[in-house]
């Protein structure tokens, strides 16, 4: 009677623990279904068929377990004076055995339940720390796309400037060139007047010598013997240096009106010469911020490229710290589930 309580009892505590701790996440603990005794194989097959999903071992199992408690309960009520009588059933050591199996049973789903909370307290704080880190990225892309935007802006202004003083160049260039068309004009009616200017010149001054000579040979002249002959040179003379006195007055207002062309030529050549320069001037500071808009440019695509790259880190720390957060919730979920 005794071996026989003892086998129906042992044989019920394994077809329970296989019904009970059989968890949805497929945490079954090791050896559950194992018992020393060869009166317990029935129930052990029954909870092997039960963990496979097989239907008619389901239907096996739960007939096992209730004939095994409705038994447990005929004895608990009818056989009580059997067991707290002077014929002891279970004894001391049995009694031993079966609470620390229960104890060691307890502890491991106690272990279980402890590495579960601890695992899910360490899904928490990974989701915290990566949306902080995610909250963070997410500031420092938002700082360094204004700062792209910023130097786009720069870029843009630098990019008009330069094309602007490049264009000043161009106008100040085309400026030169015409002072230089208009000097070479001057020039070239300077050269052309102090031509005629000094041909006349030359002409007047020879007329003038000769009227001088014709002057002097009439005052050389005898009056009395040759007195019209001293007469007629004296008066062709008067004529030839009156006749050069105009033409070297002609003469020096065509040389002065050379003068003046000359002047006129060289200061179109000078201010050329300055706006040259000063085309010059300008196409270097044009060239200055087109070198600059460049670096700009080249400065921009690498913030713009880091703002990418910054904003894909903070969407996947982001959505990470969502993923672990989930994971914590369905850790709390199995060892504290929801009502």
């Amino acid at each position: 009677m005794v071996s026989r309580h003892v086998d129906a009892a042992s044989s019920c505590r394994s077809a329970m623990r296989c019904f009970l701790f059989v968890r949805p996440v497929g945490l079954i603990p090791p050896g559950i279904c194992k018992t020393s005794d060869d009166s317990s194989r029935p129930a052990q097959r029954a909870c092997r068929s039960f963990l496979r999903g097989d239907s008619s071992a389901l239907r096996v199992c739960g007939a096992v377990l209730v004939a095994l408690l409705f038994g447990v309960a005929l004895v608990a009520f009818n056989d009580a004076d059997m067991i707290t009588g002077s014929d002891v059933v279970l004894s001391t050591q049995d009694v031993q055995m079966l609470d620390k199996e229960d104890s060691q049973f307890q502890d491991r789903i106690s272990r279980q339940m402890r590495q579960l909370m601890k695992r899910a307290k360490k899904e928490e704080a990974n989701a915290d720390e990566e949306s902080h880190e995610g909250l963070s990225l997410d500031t420092k892309a938002k700082r360094t796309c204004k700062i792209a935007e910023v130097l786009q802006n720069t870029d843009d202004g630098l990019e008009n400037r330069a094309r602007t003083q490049k264009e000043a160049a161009t106008s100040l260039e085309g400026r030169a060139a015409e002072l230089l068309g208009a000097a070479n004009i001057e020039q070239k009616t300077f050269e052309a007047l102090h031509k005629k200017g000094s041909s006349l010149k030359e002409a007047g001054q020879n007329l003038m010598t000769s009227g001088t000579k014709l002057l002097s040979k009439g005052k050389a002249l005898n009056a009395t013997t040759h007195g019209k002959e001293k007469e007629k040179e004296k008066t062709e003379g008067d004529k030839k240096e009156d006749k050069a006195k105009k033409i070297l007055a002609q003469a020096h207002v065509i040389l002065s009106k050379a003068t003046l062309h000359k002047n006129k030529a060289d200061e179109l050549r000078a201010e050329a010469d300055r706006t040259s320069k000063a085309a010059q001037a300008v196409m270097q500071l044009g060239e200055k911020f087109e070198r600059r808009a460049v670096s700009h440019r080249l400065k921009t695509m690498t913030y713009r490229s880091k703002c990418t790259m910054m904003r894909a880190k903070a969407e996947a720390a982001l959505r990470k710290a969502e993923d672990e957060a989930k994971n914590a919730e369905v850790l709390h979920n199995i060892f504290k589930p929801k009502k």
